[in-house]
């Protein structure tokens, strides 16, 4: 199978943007300074089918030919991020819609999924591209779509509410419960008279309608994201089918757990069965400490969600230069130079990835992302970044050729905990307990796998392993076992606030006795949010936040608040640890007097 060379130093350009003359420069001087692959494609369908059927790939064979002179490899990517500008004023039908039944006429990603005439559109210039660069011996990647997300969305708009889809979730319904009954039970319908007498009457929740039920919510998150998998490895079936002996990848981000959830993303899903996977990383905040902390705990949970079933896994973008623009960039803002890259470039690399590629060669003159991350300036002269990526890559495969000797710790990456958070919390918790936590266990010296519910039900366990529980507030029984399985090897379990109050449906049940409570000896009993003014006073933290308060049922109190509630517990010989603060967040808005806490809690550990 025709593939990147290991490890992969890309770079993103887009020949469409610039003259034709400037093409051989450009690649060569990529060459001169070690780039291996050239990334392109991802926006270009309007280039390729400038109207309905009229295709015209002269331009992008020279271009492809031109690559090749220069001794580069191509990854190409499916256009299907953006669908051409007649395809959306013609085919308003073939769009998806926002929550209030509007075509999305936002950003990216406008296709509806279920729409039979959007995928033939999207099939015919696939096989297009496909049949006319199959053979091209230069090409070793095919990057499906780019980021692939259910509708990239404007600030307050869900995706996506198309009839079509409407229709697809009811079934999924009706797959999964049975029964209108058992739905009705599930999602506790008849209070506000809400029940459903048949499945085709159901309506997705609809942000910013009416009142959501937490259950329903949760069912239609699930196939959001399962949707969104199938049309990533309907791509990846078709891409296989026509060009066979390439590999096949796509590029998934990670903005935030809760903005995940709006955007349909289960990265595990996605994954599967692909030959690589990559995500897309942009950190530069003139904070070097958030910085740090943001990329390591970014590539531990990627590389953990992209590789489950054997894909290689890169970083298909990043941060290449600062915007070149004379106003504030909320995005990546502000200037940086070569040591910020190659800081980025190690932290990805020690993290598990295989290779870096920079976003972009070029900044784009005008249009969209006027003035973008160029590692050149915009008529192509190498900046010192780009002259100091030979020294950055050495410094990667240097990276790479370490072996990590670190005890390793997992995280549970609950997604369904995160998509009722997502609608409920309006702290978005998730965005800084789950992160916080990685923070914590990575900056004393542990190397942090992510699970999901799936990975963490099938999990083995053994002696001295350690698994957190961030926020996991949701809890099948699967999960629950697997909890009471790595107590049971010898292992350890951290579960932070409101673990396990909620069932697979949505539904409350705080940690009673057929759950978790005995194997932490506790029980839960109330929770709250703290406001600075009337903070858990521990020491010299002020514990602002969500908390649980807890009934001791045989459990040991390692530490209290002040005032005497129980803060950390222990049972089970020290292996079942619970914390009712929301620590993780605490970790990572580095509140003053967290260390004292953190500290008490790697000794229990020790």
């Amino acid at each position: 199978m025709r593939s990147p060379t290991m490890p992969i130093f890309a770079t993103a350009y887009y020949p469409e943007q610039w003259p034709e003359a400037d093409w051989d420069r450009d690649l060569a001087r990529m060459k001169q300074c070690g780039v291996t692959a050239v990334r392109w494609g991802e926006f270009s369908w309007s280039w390729w089918e400038i109207d309905d059927a009229r295709f015209d790939f002269a331009a992008s064979d020279r271009f492809v030919a031109a690559v090749g002179r220069a001794g580069l490899e191509l990854v190409l990517c499916t256009p299907t991020a953006t669908a051409p500008h007649w395809l959306i004023q013609r085919h308003p039908e073939m769009l998806m819609q926002d929550q209030h039944g509007r075509p999305h006429l936002g950003n990216r990603h406008y296709g509806c999924h279920f729409h039979p005439g959007y995928l033939a559109l999207a099939e015919r210039i696939i096989t297009r591209l496909t049949e006319r660069y199959r053979d091209c011996p230069h090409l070793v990647g095919w990057q499906i779509d780019n980021e692939p997300n259910m509708g990239e969305c404007n600030s307050g708009l869900t995706y996506d509410y198309h009839p079509l889809a409407i229709r697809a979730f009811q079934r999924w319904c009706e797959r999964r419960y049975g029964t209108i009954e058992r739905l009705n039970e599930a999602w506790v319908t008849h209070f506000w008279a809400r029940g459903v007498p048949s499945f085709d009457l159901i309506d997705p929740p609809r942000p910013g309608i009416g009142t959501i039920n937490h259950s329903a919510w949760l069912a239609w998150c699930r196939f959001r994201s399962e949707t969104l998998a199938d049309f990533v490895h309907w791509q990846r079936d078709l891409l296989r089918k026509h060009c066979p002996g390439v590999s096949v990848g796509t590029n998934i981000p990670d903005v935030n757990p809760c903005m995940m959830v709006k955007l349909g993303q289960d990265y595990w899903a996605q994954a599967e069965g692909l030959d690589w996977a990559g995500t897309d990383l942009y950190a530069f905040r003139k904070d070097p400490v958030w910085e740090g902390r943001f990329l390591a705990y970014e590539t531990d949970l990627m590389r953990s969600a992209l590789t489950h079933t054997g894909a290689r896994f890169f970083i298909m973008e990043t941060q290449a230069g600062p915007h070149n623009v004379p106003w504030r960039m909320d995005f990546v803002g502000g200037w940086f130079d070569e040591a910020f890259l190659k800081r980025c470039a190690e932290t990805y690399v020690r993290g598990g990835a295989q290779g870096v590629c920079f976003f972009l060669w070029r900044p784009w003159r005008t249009g969209v992302e006027c003035g973008m991350n160029g590692l050149c300036d915009v008529d192509g002269t190498p900046t010192s970044r780009a002259l100091a990526l030979p020294g950055i890559y050495a410094g990667a495969r240097a990276a790479l050729a370490t072996p990590d000797t670190r005890p390793r710790a997992v995280i549970h990456y609950s997604q369904g905990s995160i998509a009722v958070a997502a609608h409920a919390d309006v702290e978005q918790t998730p965005n800084t307990a789950i992160p916080g936590w990685h923070a914590l266990l990575h900056e004393n010296g542990w190397a942090v796998d992510a699970v999901d519910e799936v990975r963490l039900a099938a999990r083995p366990w053994a002696a001295g392993d350690l698994l957190v529980l961030p926020y996991s507030t949701i809890l099948s029984p699967a999960e629950a076992a697997a909890i009471r399985r790595c107590v049971a090897a010898g292992g350890r379990v951290v579960a932070g606030f409101a673990t396990g109050f909620f069932d697979e449906e949505g539904r409350i049940v705080d940690l009673r006795p057929r759950d978790l409570s005995d194997l932490f000896g506790l029980r839960q009993v109330a929770f709250d949010h703290h406001a600075p003014a009337h903070a858990w006073a521990i020491g010299g933290l002020a514990a602002t936040g969500n908390a649980t308060r807890i009934e001791p049922q045989g459990c040991t109190v390692l530490l209290a608040a002040d005032d005497g509630r129980p803060v950390l517990t222990s049972h089970h010989q020290g292996r079942a640890i619970f914390c009712a603060i929301d620590l993780g967040t605490l970790v990572w808005n580095r509140a003053p007097g967290v260390d004292a806490v953190v500290q008490r809690l790697l000794s229990a550990l020790r």
